[in-house]
């Protein structure tokens, strides 16, 4: 995500769901891994750069979530207020991987 980032695929990103709330909880099972994107464009939604540069690392779907190395991923498009709390998410590094989690507000 973060070199879809760079490239300027999507414009941010940050772990939401199971996954973030562990940042500030204690650890709990969980199915998947919850992004949220940001998009460059607001008024119309076409994730097809996206899903060619998924496609293009070898990522397949599996129903709602793309099998990354594995890992079910679910991707959500941000709206506004979701949009706010990735641009004000905390960053944090996980395994040496610079990412974001929303605040816990």
């Amino acid at each position: 995500m973060n070199d879809l980032k760079k490239r300027h695929v999507i414009v941010d990103y940050a772990i939401f769901g199971s996954l973030a709330t562990m940042r500030y909880t204690q650890a709990f099972p969980t199915g998947d891994l919850d992004l949220v994107v940001v998009l460059r464009y607001k008024k119309l939604i076409d994730l097809t750069p996206l899903w060619k540069e998924f496609r293009n690392r070898g990522y397949n779907w599996s129903g709602e979530h793309l099998l990354v190395e594995g890992t079910p991923v679910e991707i959500m498009v941000a709206d506004g207020l979701e949009e706010e709390a990735v641009r004000t998410a905390n960053k944090l590094s996980i395994g040496g991987l610079q990412t974001k989690v929303p605040k816990p507000e």
